[in-house]
């Protein structure tokens, strides 16, 4: 075959839906495993970059959102910020909670420590 965008004679290519010409890989800008990965419907349905060009972009649907415009982002970047202010503050306070935890924890295990060696006392006297 030849392709219709260089000219250059190939065996493997891609055939546009919408004008049916054949386009080597390159042209098509696809590559054999994309477009072996499109299955027969997508192939089918598949338009070159030149008829690509001529359709007219998908109109955006209903209900989809309108591109946020700068001060809608700046304003929405501000309150994030504003939210933002306590956390040092709270990062602080969990490690704060984080290192009486870690007391609390050293305290207990101490604690079952003697109450071990109290256990072991009472039955080393009940044996007597």
């Amino acid at each position: 075959m030849k392709c219709s965008a260089c000219g250059n004679a190939f065996n493997d290519g891609v055939q546009c839906g919408v004008c049916k010409k054949h386009l080597d890989f390159g042209c098509a800008q696809l590559s054999e495993i994309g477009w072996r990965k499109l299955g027969s419907e997508r192939r089918a349905a598949w338009k070159c970059p030149a008829c690509r060009s001529l359709s007219p972009a998908p109109a955006a649907p209903a209900g989809a959102p309108e591109p946020a415009s700068l001060e809608t982002v700046l304003r929405e970047v501000r309150d994030m910020r504003r939210q933002l202010i306590g956390l040092p503050t709270l990062i602080e306070d969990v490690k704060s909670i984080k290192d009486e935890l870690k007391d609390l924890k050293s305290s207990c295990d101490f604690m079952n420590g003697r109450l071990d060696d109290f256990t072991t006392r009472v039955a080393d006297m009940e044996k007597r």
